[in-house]
Parts: structure tokens; sequence; C-alpha cells
């Protein structure tokens, strides 16, 4: 009864209702007792994001780009934690367009998301494989960025790293060199070199803010490596609040819970700091556990 009624009443508001009308139903849901107000407006965009998927299926055999048609449902999918469902839209935009190393990069976050151990270890060993050859520094860039996400899950004898750490250090890359300055810094940590991590953390400027917030995070892991812990803590917390809040809070979601999230999180600028913010988190709740609730 009720909520049935709540769910035709969301279904009429979805696709062309004003704001103000949306916010009066919502009303009238939470003063009859039907729902709260911000459970009715999340009803409405899980239902604005399912009618966007099944319209983008529906044109799929007609697009005239079908990496960017499978870039869109995979992002939505992720928006509605449909991981399974998101990950295979990227995995067929690696066999559409596999010498593009963006789809590649879309894909890998979702695997450690969902846990994929042995998926995320093949997957790296494939992109490793793909790029073997290259000189294109944002390739390099991607596939040591995605093979070092996770510690010690792939042989540095297979990754373009001096390619990375030579162009970090070259001014005339301009724009992409705090890129590769945060990668460079990734590299550094996944081979021990703590304090070369830190240094080159340093070198990451603010105003590419994801650049940015990755190089901290990277260096507060190091820091917890070199037991410099209320460093380490000072760190994270100068950055963590640039991280989407329903990214940060999908730490602690139950994987059964039904997900909305907001496009920045859905997106692997945001997703990659993520994770290693997650790994700095269980870093310091293991050698500082006090200290790290706070």
């Amino acid at each position: 009864g009720r909520k049935r009624l709540q769910e035709d009443l969301a279904e009429k508001l979805t696709a062309d209702a004003s704001n103000s009308a949306s916010d009066l139903a919502a009303e009238l849901c939470e003063t009859e007792g039907l729902m709260s107000a911000v459970d009715f407006h999340r009803h409405i965009i899980r239902r604005q994001l399912e009618l966007r998927i099944e319209e983008r299926r529906k044109t799929s055999e007609s697009t005239s780009d079908p990496l960017v048609m499978h870039y869109e449902l995979g992002q939505l999918l992720t928006r509605l934690g449909r991981w399974d469902e998101a990950e295979t839209e990227f995995r067929t935009a690696t066999t559409i367009a596999p010498d593009n190393q963006y789809p590649w990069l879309w894909t890998v976050p979702i695997l450690v998301i969902r846990e994929q151990d042995d998926e995320y270890r093949a997957f790296c060993h494939a992109i490793a494989e793909q790029f073997r050859d290259t000189t294109d520094v944002m390739q390099a860039d991607v596939v040591c960025k995605t093979s070092l996400l996770r510690p010690g899950e792939t042989d540095f004898a297979d990754l373009p790293c001096q390619l990375v750490e030579d162009a970090a250090a070259d001014p005339s890359q301009e724009g992409l060199q705090p890129w590769l300055q945060s990668c460079s810094s990734l590299i550094a940590l996944r081979r021990g070199e703590f304090q070369l991590a830190i240094e080159r953390s340093e070198q990451v400027p603010f105003h590419t803010v994801h650049a940015y917030v990755l190089a901290r995070i990277i260096r507060s892991i190091a820091l917890v490596h070199t037991n410099r812990l209320s460093e380490a803590i000072e760190q994270l917390q100068s950055v963590e609040g640039y991280l989407p809040p329903d990214l940060r809070a999908l730490s602690t979601t139950p994987t059964d819970t039904p997900l909305i999230l907001s496009e920045e999180a859905a997106h692997h600028d945001w997703q990659i700091p993520w994770i290693l913010w997650r790994e700095a988190k269980q870093l310091l709740q293991e050698h500082a556990p006090t200290e790290a609730q706070r």
C-alpha cells in the first residue's frame, strides 16, 4: 500500500518534475509517514540513473562511439553499485580500444573495490604486457599507477617505471607533470624507498587537486613506514576532506546496501586516491589505533 504509493509518486516525478515539485512530494511522503524526505530523493535519483542506463542500452547498436557508450554505462552502473555490470562495460572497452590506456584505468578500481585479487593480478599482468614497449609517458603512468595500486602484486621488471620517473623530472612535461610526479612517488613507495616517496610527493602542486591529494596520501603511507605516525595522521587528515564523502563512506557500507554514488565518486581520479586512503587508514589502525581514531 504505502510503499507502492511512494514508489508510484517517485516514478511520476523521476523524468521531468521540477525541484520544487519533488521537494513538495518528499515533504508529503515524510509527513504521511511513507518514508523520509532523504530516502524519497534517493529513490528518485536511483530511478533516474536506472532510466538513463535503459535508454543508453537501447541506443547501443546505433552509437557512433562505442567506447564512450561503454564508459558512460560503466559510470552509471558504478554509481548504483552494480559492480559486475560496470566491470563488464569497462572490460569491453579495453577490447574495443586495447591501445587506449584509459579503459584499462577505468577497470582497475572496480577490481580493487570488489576485492577481486586474482583478477586484479591478472589484469595488471595484461596491461603491462599490452603496453610493454610504450614510449608514451601517459600510457606508462597508467600502467605503473594501476599495477602498483596494491602492494606486492607486480614485478617491477614488467613496468615502465623509468619512463615515468624521467618524465616526472622533465619540466617540458608541464601540465602532465603533477600526475607523473604523484605516480613517481607511488613507484618509490612500492619499492620501499619511503624517504624518496616523501620527497617526490612534495613536488606535486595543489592546483592539480586529484594528483595533489593522491601524492599526499602516498606521503602519509610512507610516513607510517618510517614510523612518523603523528605526521602521517596529520598529512592524511589534511587531504581526506577532498575525497567525495560518499566514497569515504563506502569503506564502512555493507556490500548489500543499495548505493547511489555521486558522479565524482564514480570517477577513477577519485577512486584511486580513495583506495590508497583505505590502505593508509588500515596501516594507521595497525600502528597507532588510538591516534587513528582522531
